[in-house]
């Protein structure tokens, strides 16, 4: 059963943003993610919302944590992300 994340977030500025997680593809894959998407608000091109697909809830919930850490909290917001906008929506593929 493959599940789906959703996060939808803000950015101080999509062009920085956009480098700095081309740059975590590999992390990115190495931790399960098997499609991801970008997408961008029409009305403010700094709010976002990122899907990414994972073979199974296992993968997806470690995923998630590993957004949790204290790790990914310092390198979001130094990348951009307002993590007070930040929201993680985990769903079942039907």
């Amino acid at each position: 059963m493959t599940v789906s994340m959703f996060v939808r977030h803000e950015v101080k500025d999509y062009a920085a943003w956009k480098k700095e997680y081309d740059k975590a593809a590999q992390f990115i894959r190495d931790n399960g993610v098997i499609a991801e998407r970008i997408h961008r608000d029409l009305e403010n091109p700094n709010r976002l919302t990122i899907y990414h697909q994972f073979a199974d809830e296992r993968t997806a919930q470690a995923f998630k944590a590993l957004m949790n850490s204290d790790l990914f909290k310092q390198d979001a917001e130094k990348n951009g992300l307002n993590l007070e906008t930040m929201e993680v929506w985990i769903g079942e593929d039907i």
